[in-house]
């Protein structure tokens, strides 16, 4: 994967992922950073096209795309109770050891498309599990978001609307933003947000998140 996806055998990745959304913000050809969560993941990724992307894009790990397919090629039975289940067939099983390596492998066509379609606009992202940032000027920002909701339920990526967040740096952008992201429940702010167990925004606003 290898920057990829942060949260995919590198050390510190959680770090590394911060501290870039931080310093690419932090560049004077950058206004706004918007922040995706997307709602249960794991559970809603698509199990079957995963499976395929994983055996035609990663052929170099194929040993681990058989045990990958062994375990998700058809959907697992949940019990309840006696004589009573429900079939397990989209996402990943919690607990599984290889739930995250399936996830990350399945969303890495998306994330190179997400890269290549905003290449031009000098979009620039980083990607940990399922919490994706895209920071640069609101047209580049604006054709990532669009495309991103466009391809999404290919793979299963849902946002969770109440943890999509549009951080900008000079409240007099606030405006234009709004024209864009207000009805789509993005929440937009001038002052800071929280970010992969860290903050970013202004220095008040991490002296008081901090505080609390």
């Amino acid at each position: 994967m290898g920057t990829l996806q942060t949260c995919a055998g590198l050390e510190s990745g959680i770090e590394a992922a911060t501290h870039a959304a931080k310093k690419s913000f932090e560049e004077d050809n950058s206004e706004y950073l918007l922040l995706v969560d997307a709602d249960n993941a794991f559970i809603k990724l698509n199990r079957k096209a995963s499976l395929e992307n994983i055996k035609r894009l990663s052929p170099h790990v194929h040993n681990h795309y058989m045990y990958l397919h062994n375990s998700y090629n058809t959907p697992t039975m949940l019990y309840l109770e006696i004589e009573n289940h429900i079939l397990s067939q989209e996402g990943v099983t919690q607990g599984d050891n290889a739930a995250i390596a399936l996830y990350v492998l399945s969303t890495r066509p998306l994330i190179q498309a997400l890269s290549s379609e905003t290449a031009n606009d000098e979009v620039k992202q980083v990607c940990y599990a399922y919490d994706s940032s895209a920071v640069g000027s609101l047209t580049g920002v604006k054709k990532w978001w669009e495309y991103l909701q466009a391809n999404r339920p290919d793979f299963g990526y849902c946002r969770k609307p109440a943890k999509t967040i549009l951080l900008i740096k000079d409240s007099s952008l606030m405006q234009s933003a709004q024209k864009i992201f207000k009805d789509n429940g993005t929440k937009i702010t001038d002052q800071g947000e929280h970010l992969l167990g860290s903050v970013i925004g202004t220095e008040s606003f991490r002296e008081q998140y901090i505080k609390n």
